[in-house]
C-alpha cells in the first residue's frame, strides 16, 4: 500500500500556489508552457496596475476640475476639488515612487518633458514614438520581485 505525501499548506502557501501556474506543467516536463504562462500572468499584472494607475489620476483630475468649475453651485464643491486635488497628488507621487518617472497627465506614459517637446514637431515625435518600450514600459509598474521574475522568463524566452 502507498502512503499518501502529505500536502502542507497554509493561508500563506495558498495565495502563493494560486498566484503561479499549475505545478503539474513542470511535473510532467513542461517547463517552455509553464513560463510562459507566467510571463503572460505577469504582463497582465503589469497591464492591470498601469490601467489603474491612469483611471486613478483621470478620475480625481476630473473630479478636481468639476469641483472647481461648479464651485458657484454648491458649497461643497471647493472641498471636493480639494480632496480630489490631494487624491490626483497622491496618485501623481504613487506613480513616481513606482515607475520613477514623472508623469501627470493620464495615460500619457514616458518621461513627460520628452512628451512635450516631442509634440510640437512631427519629425521630434516620430522619433519619440519610435523609442518607445512597451515591455519595459509595462516592467515598470511590477513589485521589483516580478521585474526579476520577468525578466527571468524572457532571458529563459531567449536562450540567454
Amino acid at each position: 500500500m502507498q502512503q499518501e505525501i502529505p500536502m502542507l499548506g497554509t493561508k500563506e502557501t495558498a495565495l502563493l500556489r494560486d498566484d503561479y501556474p499549475s505545478i503539474e506543467y513542470l511535473e510532467a516536463g513542461n517547463t517552455a508552457s509553464w513560463l510562459q504562462e507566467r510571463q503572460d500572468q505577469l504582463l497582465v499584472r503589469a497591464k492591470d496596475e498601469r490601467n489603474g494607475m491612469n483611471l486613478a489620476k483621470f478620475i480625481t483630475l476630473a473630479t478636481a476640475a468639476t469641483g472647481a468649475v461648479c464651485y458657484a453651485t454648491s458649497p461643497l464643491a471647493p472641498i471636493g476639488a480639494v480632496v480630489a486635488g490631494v487624491g490626483y497628488l497622491w496618485s501623481i507621487v504613487q506613480d513616481l515612487n513606482n515607475t520613477h518617472q514623472f508623469a501627470p497627465i493620464p495615460f500619457i506614459r514616458g518621461g513627460f518633458f520628452e512628451f512635450l517637446s516631442a509634440m510640437g514637431d512631427s519629425v521630434a515625435r516620430d522619433e519619440y514614438n519610435a523609442c518607445k518600450n512597451e515591455l519595459a514600459d509595462l516592467m515598470l509598474h511590477l513589485e521589483p520581485m516580478s521585474k526579476y521574475e520577468l525578466g527571468a522568463t524572457r532571458k529563459s524566452e531567449i536562450g540567454v
